[in-house]
């Protein structure tokens, strides 16, 4: 069985929390990996590290998780990310 548990990632930001999660026998977590992996890649650098500063000043700063994009329930579940087509204000958000 594969376990993992639900851990803070960071809980610095001024507008939410973020959380990723721990496979039972890693020694790091997922967003963690993500990161280092593909801010190891030259060609993926910039962007990489471009992303990071979104996640964490436009979403834990600036803007907070919108609820318009976590609003799905699922399995008792509550807040997961939206599936389809979302519009907040100009921007619309396609996910599968």
């Amino acid at each position: 069985m594969n376990t993992f548990a639900l851990e803070i990632w960071d809980d610095e930001s001024n507008k939410c929390t973020f959380y990723t999660v721990r496979w039972e026998d890693a020694k790091e977590n997922e967003t963690d990996k993500f990161f280092d992996k593909h801010d190891a890649m030259p060609d993926l650098k910039r962007d990489t590290q471009k992303l990071l500063s979104f996640i964490l000043d436009s979403i834990g700063e600036d803007h907070g998780a919108i609820d318009l994009l976590f609003n799905r329930f699922e399995n008792e579940v509550v807040g997961l990310p939206n599936k389809g087509k979302v519009t907040v204000g100009e921007i619309t958000f396609f996910v599968s």
